[in-house]
This record gives structure tokens, sequence and C-alpha cells, in this order.
């Protein structure tokens, strides 16, 4: 064979494998039907051992940070008890405790503008109690701290005092 025809192989012998990749691993982001949810079940051993996502990319820029602090919780998933990121318990905690944050009524949270009036709140929380169960296996029973808290705009300097915020912050007792 000359070196022609040589090449064209390896080009295709390394492309389709690589084109077949990023259509599997692209395919959840696909409108669901039947050939992309038959696609999708395929592509899940693929999406499995690829980054995590794009929501750097997608995520909306004034959507409300929310931050969790316990002394239970293993993040951020980087430290040695998640084996520097490769176990997702801490991950998992962070869905569960997503999952609770959703369910939480308007009575159990507390507003505050400042991190003294935050820290003076954090005991006089009324505890959002909830018992473990199929769909949170991964927190440790104990106090879970949730804060809520809108994005400072960029340009707060010309309109707001940098040292005042609009958070909101709720206690969970798993139990």
């Amino acid at each position: 064979m000359d070196k022609f025809v040589k090449e064209k192989i390896f080009i295709i012998v390394v492309s389709i494998p690589f084109l077949c990749y990023v259509v599997l691993h692209f395919s959840h982001a696909l409108p669901s039907s039947l050939i992309t949810d038959t696609i999708t079940a395929k592509a899940k051993v693929f999406q499995d051992f690829s980054p995590q996502g794009f929501g750097f990319y997608s995520k909306p820029p004034t959507e409300k940070g929310i931050t969790f602090e316990s002394e239970h919780l293993q993040l951020p998933t980087a430290i040695p008890e998640n084996f520097i990121g490769l176990s997702r318990f801490g991950r998992a905690q962070a869905i569960e405790l997503g999952k609770i944050y959703e369910e939480i009524p308007k009575d159990y949270w507390l507003s505050c503008e400042t991190e003294k009036e935050c820290t003076l709140l954090e005991n006089k929380l009324k505890p959002y109690v909830v018992k473990k169960n199929d769909e949170i296996h991964h927190l440790v029973e104990g106090e879970y701290l949730i804060k809520s808290q809108e994005p400072i705009s960029w340009y707060f300097r010309d309109y707001k005092e940098t040292t005042s915020f609009e958070r909101e912050i709720a206690k969970v007792v798993v139990e």
C-alpha cells in the first residue's frame, strides 16, 4: 500500500470511534424522542466516564447561590475523604440536600442582610425535620444549615453597600 492509502485508513480508524463517542456523549442534550431515548440509554456508559458537564457555561448568572454547612458533609469533593474527587459520595449528599431544599416550606426560612445577623439567626431557626428514606441515604443523621442568596450584581459598588446582601437561611435535621 502506498503512503496516501495508509493515511486515509488511519484517519478513518481514528475518526469513527471519536465521532461515535461525541454523538453518544452529547445525545442527552437532544430533545426526547424514541430514537434519542435509545441512543441515550446506550450512551450512559460513555457519560459515566466523561466530564461532569458544562454547568459553568449553562448556569444563569442570576440564579440563587445555595450553600450547605454541616460537620457531616464531605464537601468539597476534592478532599482526601472523597479520594480527591473520585468518590461521588459528597456530590450525592449535595444532591439530596438540594431535594430537601426544594421542599422546605416558607415559614422555615429566615432572612438576614449581614454575616453577624445571619450568625445570630442560626440559633433561632426552627429546624425542618426530614426522615431518611430511599431518596435520602447519603446524608448522615444530624443538623444541616442551608443558605440561599441572590447574587450581588457586578455593578454593586454604585447601588449597594458591599457589607450587605439578601440571604435566607434554614436549618434541616435529618433523622
